[in-house]
This record gives structure tokens, sequence and C-alpha cells, in this order.
């Protein structure tokens, strides 16, 4: 359930689950800072007077339900926070405390401030009802789907931005920026092509897709020829990758496969929207077969000298054919990667995410939560961006 629920929010850096074997219940913090790190385990110490003695290792509770403090009706315990600089001080505090204190409960992980949290206990402590942390974080890298384009290639408002700029393959007006989430083409085939340029490679293309958590992959179009690539960040889980595109020559002879990939002129295009690439002069075509497509290219009154054909069906189950009007080279041909992200967990720890303590936007609870010091939080507490107002004040 808390691990669901930090899948679904793209804010999520991981959760903390804190569990209470003897109650059977546990709480989840939703992390929306990055974990860094994972703080040593909370220390629970029994005090009387034979001196302190350790029962465990995690948040200290009480034998019965809590009955006085801001915890009442929980086992969190009737307790006072102080903040100090040793366990030496922690336990003088409970020690010196004008209310009988029967326990302490230490944080060896120190707060941003240098100081180390400890809670001064005044009802009875239980081993056996302690709890226990876990710290999860996201661990994500990109898997190789595939040799086609990703989710088919033949793009749609909102499925993929460019890196580096991108045209709309029939000449329309893309919708808004083409390196900006949520652009597209006018057209109701017409699709976003995204520009090649020289300085994009795997790696590129790769940091940008990691810096946008609405990117769920990426597709690279390599030229090997030209030493050049474009990179295409899909903001659409990929779902699928289409078959690779199949790019032939027409001659007197007939049609001939030259390679898998898309078509690349032998000479830098002269005319046609694309001119000045090697995409080449060409005319698009929706068809039910590659029968189509080749006959779409014989029967062209412009004289055609091969097609492409995607062998993957659009939405509509029709297929893409591209016409070609100027030599086609098997040396020129572009080649696709469709890479997706792939989350999983990894365990960091037993004890509390970056620390423990807190702090504004730092965590948020999946079905509510209280500041420990009694304060009013800031927003609803199973919201990113709350917190509690107090400077060492933390949401529970």
């Amino acid at each position: 359930m808390c691990l669901d629920a930090c899948l679904v929010d793209v804010q999520c850096y991981g959760f903390m689950l804190s569990s209470h074997a003897a109650a059977g219940t546990a709480r989840c913090e939703l992390h929306t800072k990055e974990i860094e790190f994972v703080a040593e385990p909370l220390e629970c110490y029994t005090y009387d007077e034979g001196g302190f003695t350790l029962i465990g290792k995690g948040a200290c509770r009480t034998a019965e339900i809590t009955v006085d403090g801001p915890q009442n009706g929980t086992r969190y315990g009737n307790m006072a926070v102080v903040w100090v600089n040793t366990r030496q001080e922690c336990e003088t505090a409970c020690a010196n405390s004008s209310t009988t204190c029967v326990g302490v409960e230490y944080h060896p992980t120190a707060s941003t401030t240098g100081l180390y949290k400890c809670e001064t206990h005044f009802e009875e402590l239980s081993a056996e009802e302690m709890s226990i942390f876990e710290c999860w974080a996201v661990r994500y890298d990109f898997a190789l789907m595939g040799d086609g384009q990703c989710n088919g290639g033949v793009g749609g408002t909102g499925e993929h931005y460019c890196l580096v700029g991108g045209t709309c393959n029939e000449g329309g007006e893309p919708i808004s920026s083409t390196t900006e989430a949520g652009t597209g083409c006018p057209g109701e085939q017409e699709y976003l092509l995204c520009d090649e340029h020289s300085s994009i490679d795997y790696t590129m293309c790769l940091d940008a897709c990691l810096v946008d958590v609405q990117c769920y992959g990426f597709m690279l179009s390599s030229h090997a020829a030209a030493g050049t690539a474009r990179c295409e960040l899909h903001t659409k889980e990929i779902e699928f990758v289409a078959e690779p595109l199949e790019c032939y020559t027409y001659d007197e002879g007939g049609f001939t496969l030259i390679g898998k990939g898309a078509c690349r002129t032998a000479e830098i295009t002269v005319d046609g929207p694309q001119n000045g690439t090697r995409y080449g002069n060409m005319a698009v075509v929706w068809v039910n077969t590659r029968q189509e497509c080749e006959t779409a290219c014989a029967n062209s009154s412009t004289t055609c000298v091969g097609v492409e054909y995607h062998p993957t069906a659009s939405t509509t189950g029709l297929y893409k054919c591209e016409t070609h009007f100027e030599e086609l080279s098997a040396e020129e041909m572009s080649i696709f990667e469709c890479w997706a992200v792939r989350y999983d967990f990894a365990l960091m720890g037993d004890g509390q995410c970056n620390g423990g303590v807190g702090g504004t936007g730092e965590h948020y609870c999946l079905v509510g939560g209280t500041c420990n010091e009694g304060g009013e939080p800031i927003s609803s507490t199973t919201e990113a961006g709350t917190g509690c107002p107090g400077e060492q004040e933390y949401l529970l």
C-alpha cells in the first residue's frame, strides 16, 4: 500500500514504513525529497533506580495506551522532546525531570542543527510494543525495449517532445514549444519530428529524461553516417515498441529491402518541407498493407524511388507509408532505440529516511498525521508540501 502510493506520485522519492507488530499496524511516510541517507536506528531505554537499560532498537512504545499528552489514545507515550549534544545529556534530562521519567528514546543521528533528538518518557515502556522502521528509496534505470519507435512512433499531442527542437512532419505549426511537454502537431495523422544534432547521444537523452518527472522514457534515432542523432522524450508510459521501419528502393526490377530503419537520402534533401536534411522529399500515405504502400509508389505522379513502411499499425488501424522522390541510401539510414524507465525500490536501512526529523515538504502521510508537539500542520497531512510550524517539530 505504501509502495503503491509512492509509485503513483511523481514527487515521491521513497517511503518510510514504521511497523508496530504487536498492534498489527503501521504508518507510512511518503518522502518528497531524494533519499540521501538513512539514520541509525532509534534506541529505546528504560530508566529506574538501576540506571538505563537498552530494551531495543526502534521507536519506544508504551505498555498501555497513552493517557496524557498530545499523543493520548496511542502508544507513542506521554513525553517531552529535548535536543541534546550527547546521549548522556538525554539520560540526564530524564534523571532530572520534574515529572517522573521512566525511559528515553534517543536518536543517534544528528538533526541539521547538529543536535540529537531525545524523548523523555513518563509512561511505562514495553520492548514488545516497540515499532521498527524501514526506509525504502526509489531506484530506477532504463531498459532497452526494442529497436523500433516507442508506443508505435506516430506521435500525438503530449506523447513526446524534443530535446533540441523539432517540426511537424507535414509542415503544420506545432501546438506549443517543441522542447516542452504537451506539444504536438495539428494534423490528424501529423506527428512531431525531432531535429537531429551532433551534440545528441544516449547519455544526453537519458540525462534529460532523468530530470523530468513527466518522462517515462526516450527514443534515440542515430544517423551514424552523419554523426548525428535525435531524441524524443516520452511523456506517456512506454507500453510497447513498434517493429523496426522497413526501407525499400524501387526501380524497374521492383522493390528491394535495403535495411530496417528510417530511410535517408543519398544526398541532402532539396525539395519539400524536409529540405536541408536527409529525411527526403516524400509524401505520406496511410495504407492497409505494404502492398498498398508499394502500389502508391508505383502509381505516383511524381517519380517514386522507394518507400519507408511502418509495419506497426497506428491507432486508426492504418499503416504509415512514405513514398520517396529522392535517391535513398542504405549507408545513410537511421536506426532507433526505445528506452523505458524501470522503477524499483531498494531497502536503504532500518532507520528513518533522511534523518527522520521531517521538515516542511520533506514527507507527507498516507492516511493522515499530526505534529509531534501539538502544532497545526501547515496543510493537509496527506498532501506533498505539508509540515509542522515549530523549528524542531515534525510530522508524525
